[in-house]
């Protein structure tokens, strides 16, 4: 709550949408579901200006099994 009314709230969100630009790009390092304060901005961004920021979905990794060889 202290981030929001401290941080966020001394900034003018369309501001901010300017200063980003266009594709701007939100990064957190946290995994999904995790707290981060990049959710805190971009719901706060949502809530003042209608804008989406979109949660890129974490890449699944594929397995790919094959038989351990014997060189010996």
């Amino acid at each position: 709550a202290m981030y929001l009314r401290v941080i966020l709230g001394s900034l003018n969100p369309e501001h901010v949408l300017r200063e980003l630009g266009d594709g701007a790009i939100m990064l957190c390092w946290e995994n999904p579901g995790e707290f981060c304060h990049r959710n805190l901005a971009a719901a706060w961004l949502h809530n003042r200006t209608g804008v989406e920021v979109a949660e890129v979905p974490k890449p699944v990794k594929h397995v790919i099994e094959s038989p351990q060889l014997s060189f010996f």
